[in-house]
C-alpha cells in the first residue's frame, strides 16, 4: 500500500470515524460511495454515510 493511500485511510479513520467530522466523507468519498457495515447493512452514497456517523455518534457520544 502506498504511503498516499496509507495517509487517505489514516484520515477516514480519524476524522470520519474518530472525530465524527462528517465534511470528510465529501472530501474523501466519491458521491456514489457504496459501503458495508455489519450493523448498518449497506449505505450508498454520501448521505447515507453522513446519516451514519451522527446517529452512531448521537448513540455513542463518548466514543473517541
Amino acid at each position: 500500500m502506498s504511503e498516499h493511500t496509507k495517509a487517505i485511510v489514516g484520515r477516514w479513520l480519524d476524522e470520519f470515524w474518530n472525530k465524527g467530522k462528517v465534511m470528510t466523507v465529501d472530501e474523501l468519498a466519491a458521491s456514489a460511495v457504496l459501503m458495508y457495515y455489519p450493523l448498518t447493512g449497506e449505505l450508498r452514497g454520501r448521505e447515507s454515510l453522513k446519516q451514519m456517523i451522527r446517529q452512531f455518534r448521537t448513540a455513542f457520544p463518548d466514543v473517541s
